[in-house]
C-alpha cells in the first residue's frame, strides 16, 4: 500500500513541475514549489490533490501569484526570445545549406514578404497550442486557433509557391557571405537555447 502512495506522489510531482514549467516559471522557483508540496504532503500526510488541488490547477494558482522578479517572464519576452531564435535557425540554417550545396542563393519579394509571414503563423500556433495545454479551462478553444494558425502557414506557403513563379530575384547574397551569416545567425541561436536551458533547470532548495 505504501508503494502506490509513494507512486502517486511522484505522478503528482511529475505532473506538477510540467504544468509549472508550461508556465514558463523559472526553473529555481519550479524546485521551490516542489519542495513546498513535497514538505506538506510528508509532513500532514495529505493527498497532494486534495491540499493543492489538480497538478494544473495549482500551477497555475502559482503563476498567478508571481511577476518578473520572483520567477516568471513576461508573456512577451518569453514569446520574443523564442521567435529570435526560431528565426535565427531559420535564416541560418538555410543560408549555410544553400551555400554549402552551392545552390543560387536568390530572394525575390515574395519569400521575403512570405517567410516572416509563415513563421509567424507557425510560432503563434505554438504558442496558442501551449496555452490551451496549460489553461485549467477552454483548451480545446486554443487547439482550434492554433489549428487554423497551422492552417494558415500551410496556405501561406501554397500561394507564395504559385506567386514566385517566374519572379526575377530582389536580393543575391554571395556564397561566402551566406557561409558566414549562417554560422553566425546559428551560433547566436546556440547562445540563445543554452540561456533558455540554463534559466529553466529545476533547483531544489537545500
Amino acid at each position: 500500500m505504501r508503494t502506490s502512495v509513494s507512486v502517486l506522489d511522484k505522478r503528482y510531482s511529475d505532473e506538477l513541475m510540467i504544468a509549472l514549467r508550461l508556465h514558463e516559471i523559472s526553473g529555481e522557483r519550479v524546485g521551490e514549489v516542489l519542495a513546498e508540496v513535497e514538505s506538506h504532503v510528508a509532513e500532514t500526510g495529505e493527498d497532494p490533490r486534495a491540499a493543492f488541488g489538480s497538478p494544473k490547477e495549482y500551477a497555475a494558482q502559482v503563476a498567478a501569484q508571481l511577476d518578473a522578479r520572483s520567477g516568471k517572464p513576461s508573456p512577451l519576452s518569453y514569446m520574443l526570445g523564442a521567435a529570435l531564435t526560431g528565426a535565427l535557425v531559420y535564416v541560418g540554417g538555410g543560408l549555410l545549406l544553400a551555400a554549402l550545396n552551392r545552390s543560387p542563393i536568390v530572394l525575390t519579394w515574395v519569400e521575403i514578404v512570405t517567410g516572416p509571414l509563415v513563421m509567424g503563423f507557425i510560432l503563434s500556433a505554438i504558442f496558442t497550442a501551449l496555452a490551451g495545454v496549460r489553461a485549467v479551462t477552454g483548451g480545446r478553444a486554443y487547439k482550434v486557433v492554433a489549428l487554423g494558425l497551422a492552417a494558415c502557414a500551410l496556405a501561406t506557403i501554397f500561394v507564395a509557391d504559385r506567386l514566385n513563379d517566374g519572379v526575377s530575384p530582389v536580393i543575391e547574397v554571395p556564397q561566402a557571405a551566406a557561409i558566414v551569416i549562417g554560422v553566425a545567425a546559428l551560433a547566436a541561436a546556440v547562445v540563445s537555447l543554452a540561456r533558455s536551458i540554463k534559466r529553466g533547470r529545476v533547483v531544489r532548495p537545500r
